[in-house]
């Protein structure tokens, strides 16, 4: 395991851990976590390594990472992500720079804090048709959503996990399958349920993520609902039959207005 700072560390510092046995790349910071399978990987220079690995969360978010050992103790990693056309942008500063391997007490710390983290923690499942207030219309299919807004229709992929605050990630794609667009949201997931319904709403606050964690944009949030009706089950219709007690209900009666004939 490396840190990006020399020894004075602290768990706000980024780390990557590689785990060989499960071929896994892990970035680390603080109570936030990626983790990347390691896909395949050749060597571009005789201390440069190339691996290709994609986000073990969201499939399709295929990426590079350049591993330039200096020495023993120092490696230069460099992220990219090769969905996104501009080179520039592509390269993920949260994760790339220099790292100096830290003290086994210090990797002992650092492995049981990511360890306890549990990612699926209070992350509800989005599924179906949902209307926000200015009637933009959502539907959800993980990991796959389609919006459509003002006229226009928008497909993309969408993962939602947990950082310390509840964060919501969506990527729009073109119809070739390349990313023109990555939004994200911190997001508050409410149900409420009544004899009948089930009401479901989402709200997306918008922002971007940093080094330090969640930063809001300042833009106005977008609240989505869902109502499910609930199926009540079938009552047996009267048949006429005096001996034989059916159960009815009226078109209007709640769940205790359900009365037997005697």
């Amino acid at each position: 395991m490396l840190s990006r700072v020399d020894n004075d560390i602290s768990y706000n510092n980024p780390v990557v851990y590689f785990d060989p046995e499960k071929e896994e790349i892990i970035f680390y910071n603080n109570d936030y976590q990626e983790i990347y399978i390691w896909e395949n990987s050749s060597k571009t220079l005789s201390n440069t390594l190339l691996i290709s690995s994609k986000n073990e969360l969201v499939p399709f978010l295929d990426v590079s990472i350049f591993v330039r050992v200096i020495d023993l103790n120092t490696i230069l990693v460099r992220f990219r992500d090769n969905s996104l056309r501009n080179n520039r942008s592509s390269d993920n500063q949260a994760w790339t720079g220099t790292y100096f391997k830290l003290g086994d007490a210090v990797q002992h710390d650092i492995i049981n804090n990511y360890r306890s983290i549990d990612a699926g923690n209070d992350i509800p499942v989005l599924s179906g048709y949902y209307r926000s207030d200015t009637g933009d219309e959502m539907f959800f299919a993980t990991p796959d959503y389609t919006l459509k807004t003002n006229g226009e229709v928008i497909k993309g992929g969408f993962y939602l996990y947990n950082n310390g605050l509840q964060i919501a990630e969506f990527k729009s794609l073109d119809s070739n399958g390349i990313l023109i667009k990555n939004s994200v949201y911190k997001y508050d997931y409410f149900e409420e349920m009544n004899e009948t319904e089930i009401f479901r709403t989402i709200i997306f606050f918008p922002g971007e993520l940093t080094i330090t964690g969640f930063k809001p944009n300042g833009e106005n949030f977008i609240r989505f609902q869902q109502i499910e009706q609930i199926e009540l089950p079938e009552k047996v219709q009267y048949t006429g039959n005096p001996s034989k007690p059916a159960f009815f209900n009226l078109s209007s009666a709640s769940l205790d207005s359900v009365w037997v004939l005697k």
